[in-house]
């Protein structure tokens, strides 16, 4: 159900277009200087955000009336770093009469609750300030309020019809509210406060703001385009200058080089130690991390924190194992939402689970951890299947429930969890179809892997920080014949192996269990990113795939192909009349779109160059694709027809036809058919055509045959050594052939052939044979 679907987006065969890579990307028109080299001020105005000016002038009251704040966080990393953004500010406006307070997630859970309100209220509180949370807090302010504490709330998340009656609300999510960019973080607006607080009282900023706002922008999976990337950009910049204590003795405790941190770093190294925080125990030590005062109390500090993250990793192994084996044993039960279930598992950690089954799946995933008779879940989405829509419409199961299209949770008694797991499958059986099912795997484009170099990586890694919006490129290689396979590691879970032509290892983790028995004899096609490696001073550029599958064998072509050539000739002798006009009117079709075209498709490929890229997109899309043959019965739904004579083809049949080749001109016939007709971008299928001289392959055809006379040779090998394809392969050996040059023999049961040289004094002018003069005015056309 979730093999994978490989999406192209572009092919190069030469090189890596970098400024196309920058197009794609630069979602925001951001120049070249903006996007690679951000400076800290290239962010928007602050003030523009609605509610930042009354939120500025309650602050400044407070301060001036020595009135106590308090700092409401979350418990995860946005919520701890955006604590501590605010907490850093005001240290550096030189005002202490401030505290925080962070709700523990299992006993508390999300948000302002009045329980805290009410402690906060008796420590004499004038002025609480949300971060991370609040937003949906109505009956919660209005207790603040009674209680005669203002509250001023900054948050992210989407605002609901009913806001709370706060002083004031910082969210760029706001009706009216002015702000360009909404895809900030909670750090990133308490961030975004900050920079204006200390604007107004003409104080400096100092580089671990952003540095820790950048952390939390990673961390809670935000776009990393637009102004994201400004802050990420430049806090990437401050982690390597050492702007932070406790940024700094967690990353020594995570084993990563402090002068190679980027996103990844950051999302798998960081970021999961300072939420294990907020999961298993107190999130203030996060907090405590971020605010320590040398490295003696952040070592200490991150050292916890590294004991919570081990912790966290066997939580989620043990539950993740335990999960795998009852879906499996309970998969008839639950054929479209995958739904486990157990006693004591810490619902800190349940989510993560959810997540990882989505993988292992690809279909929505429920994981729900039992407390006496009561029960909390986590919920994973995929693409097409609406968690939020899906709770709703089974609500009364539920205790309460909350989340959006792709995530969820829900409280529910214990005793309806089997009837939960009926409806929640019966609900994805009646709105999914197997189409959505599918795991697509998007690819940004196909190249050759002597493009796998130091200075193509150099210039990738320009487009850091990668994450949403910005994924790290991702890259297919084909054709790719191994050498040296191993598995390596602890657990020999590793693949490991060499591409024969350029010598580059490439890598595949825990992955024993699929290419164990890989055939090293075939050709595989590569999903890969690029990734340095650095050993005693060594600079290597690794392959790490993503996947990884059999070549396309296109010998199995050759006698389909033979016979097109045979037809064609056939065509040619009887002085097949052209008639052609301008290419005009044909919709661009972009490479992504091409198996999702409805209807009988008709793929005209003038050059064999464009149907081998033809048939491996088909083949990544798990789509049939056939030949086109005079005079035989064409009813399949693709249809490549390679070296079209259109006034020979029943265009007709078809509801579409894709020209897969610039041309100059095409045969007028085509305007005849009332089908879509399409031609491909071909800013986005960069081939490399060169002009097929046919005079020239004949002699280089002949000469091989001198050598090999009245012998047999394999087809394949004669196109590797002289590196020419099968078409001009079939075209130059059948003109030998028609010119009385060479007897040949096809024996394609075996891929082979057998030439016999033909003695001759008869002199000949090739430019006289029709055939020749025939194919030379059809290559003519191609390429523009």
């Amino acid at each position: 159900m979730n093999e994978k679907k490989w999406i192209i987006s572009n092919i190069n065969t030469s090189t890596i277009p970098f400024d196309k890579l920058f197009y794609d990307r630069n979602k925001y028109d951001m120049s070249k200087e903006e996007f690679f080299k951000p400076d800290i001020d290239n962010q928007y105005d602050g003030m523009l955000m609605l509610g930042m000016k009354r939120a500025l002038e309650r602050i400044d009251t407070a301060i001036k009336q020595n009135e106590k704040i308090y700092i409401y966080g979350d418990y995860d990393v946005d919520g701890t770093s955006a604590t501590a953004i605010l907490l850093k500010t005001f240290n550096i406006l030189d005002y202490h009469n401030i505290n925080y307070y962070i709700p523990n997630r299992k006993t508390e859970g999300y948000g302002l609750n009045k329980d805290a309100i009410n402690k906060i209220s008796q420590d004499e509180c004038k002025l609480i300030i949300t971060v991370d949370c609040g937003i949906t807090a109505i009956d919660e302010v209005d207790f603040a309020n009674e209680l005669e504490m203002d509250v001023i709330i900054t948050d992210h998340h989407q605002v609901g019809e009913v806001i709370p009656k706060a002083y004031s609300i910082v969210n760029p999510h706001q009706k009216n509210c002015k702000y360009p960019y909404k895809n900030l973080c909670g750090a990133a607006i308490a961030y975004k406060l900050s920079r204006e607080l200390l604007r107004m009282y003409a104080k400096q900023e100092t580089g671990e703001l952003v540095e820790i706002a950048g952390i939390a922008t990673v961390a809670d999976i935000m776009e990393l385009n637009g102004e994201n990337r400004v802050i990420v950009k430049n806090a990437l910049r401050e982690i390597k200058k050492s702007s932070n204590f406790g940024i700094d003795a967690l990353i020594i405790e995570a084993g990563l080089n402090k002068s190679a941190i980027f996103s990844y770093e950051i999302g798998f190294g960081i970021a999961p130690r300072i939420n294990s925080a907020g999961r298993l125990d107190d999130a203030s030590l996060a907090v405590r991390l971020y605010m320590a005062k040398n490295e003696i109390e952040a070592k200490c500090y991150a050292k916890e924190l590294n004991i919570l993250n081990y912790k966290r990793q066997e939580m989620v192994k043990d539950i993740y194992e335990k999960s795998l084996v009852q879906v499996e044993e309970e998969s008839e039960n639950q054929p479209y939402v995958t739904v486990s279930y157990g006693e004591n598992w810490n619902k800190g950690v349940i989510g993560i689970v959810a997540s990882k089954l989505v993988d292992k799946f690809g279909k929505p995933s429920v994981v729900i951890a039992i407390d006496d008779d009561k029960a909390s879940a986590s919920c994973r989405g995929i693409e097409n299947f609406n968690f939020f829509e899906a709770m709703k419409s089974m609500e009364n199961m539920f205790e309460k429930y909350g989340g959006h299209e792709m995530a969820g949770g829900f409280s529910i008694k214990k005793e309806k969890i089997p009837t939960f797991i009926k409806k929640i499958n019966a609900y994805a059986k009646k709105i999914m179809s197997d189409e959505d099912y599918e795991v697509n795997l998007n690819i940004d484009m196909l190249m050759p892997t002597n493009a796998i170099t130091q200075e193509n990586y150099n210039k990738m890694e320009m487009f850091e920080p990668f994450g949403i919006e910005n994924e790290k490129p991702i890259f297919l290689s084909t054709d790719i014949s191994l050498e040296n396979i191993q598995f390596i590691g602890k657990d020999k879970n590793h693949f490991k192996a060499r591409d024969k032509k350029t010598g580059k290892n490439i890598l595949k983790f825990n992955s024993y269990d699929e290419l164990k028995d890989l055939d090293i004899s075939k050709n595989v096609d590569i999903v890969f990113y690029m990734n340095r490696n650095v050993f005693a001073d060594n600079v290597d550029i690794q392959m790490f795939a993503s996947d990884i599958r059999y070549s396309y064998d296109y010998s199995y072509d050759y006698k389909d192909i033979y016979q097109i050539v045979r037809d064609d000739i056939g065509y040619f002798e009887m002085n097949y009349d052209f008639s052609l006009e301008d290419v005009i009117n044909f919709e661009i079709l972009e490479l992504k779109n091409i198996s999702k075209l409805i209807g009988k498709t008709a793929f005209l490929c003038y050059s064999y160059k464009s149907y081998f890229y033809i048939r491996k997109l088909m083949e990544y899309s798990y789509k049939r694709l056939d030949f086109y043959q005079d005079n035989m019965e064409n009813s399949f739904e693709n249809m490549v027809i390679l070296l079209p004579l259109l006034d020979k083809t029943e265009l007709k049949d078809y509801d579409n036809i894709v020209v897969c080749d610039k041309l100059k001109k095409i045969e007028n016939v085509i305007y005849e058919c009332e089908c879509n007709k399409y031609a491909l971008d071909f800013s986005q299928f960069d081939i490399g055509y060169k002009p097929y001289d046919l005079r020239l392959n004949m002699v280089i055809l002949y000469n091989f045959f001198k050598k090999y006379d009245d012998k047999n040779i394999r087809i394949t090998d004669i196109l590797n050594v002289l590196k020419i394809d099968s078409m001009i392969f079939f075209i130059a050996s059948s003109m030998l052939q028609k010119c009385k040059l060479i007897d040949i023999i096809y024996d394609f049961q075996y891929n082979r052939v057998h030439v016999k040289l033909k003695i001759t004094d008869e002199k000949q002018d090739i430019n006289d044979n029709i055939i020749f003069r025939k194919f030379k005015q059809y290559f003519s056309i191609i390429g523009r």
